[in-house]
């Protein structure tokens, strides 16, 4: 489901506000600008440490390091969240 995101692992999904929050903010870094407008690119590394957004809420914060690096900051531990669940049916050679 678009705008749902999930922590890594149990697949647990975040509150509906909060995921409408992130959703939000991702699409705002990721999609292709529109003419005349500057963003950040499609092609920015997994595995960059560099933040290259932050997203405030009361009890935690969201870092994206990149487009498939999104990570959930709290207090006691920190989670990778997954904006989709998919599975791959069939055969591999």
């Amino acid at each position: 489901m678009r705008g749902t995101w999930y922590y890594d692992g149990s697949w647990l999904p975040l509150e509906i506000e909060q995921s409408k929050v992130i959703e939000e903010a991702h699409l705002n870094l990721f999609q292709k600008p529109a003419t005349g407008q500057s963003s950040v690119s499609c092609n920015t590394p997994s595995h960059s440490y560099k933040v290259l957004h932050t997203e405030h809420f009361p009890e935690f914060h969201v870092d994206w390091h990149g487009i498939n690096d999104v990570v959930l900051y709290s207090e006691y531990r920190h989670s990778k969240l997954m904006r989709s669940v998919t599975s791959k049916l069939g055969f591999a050679k």
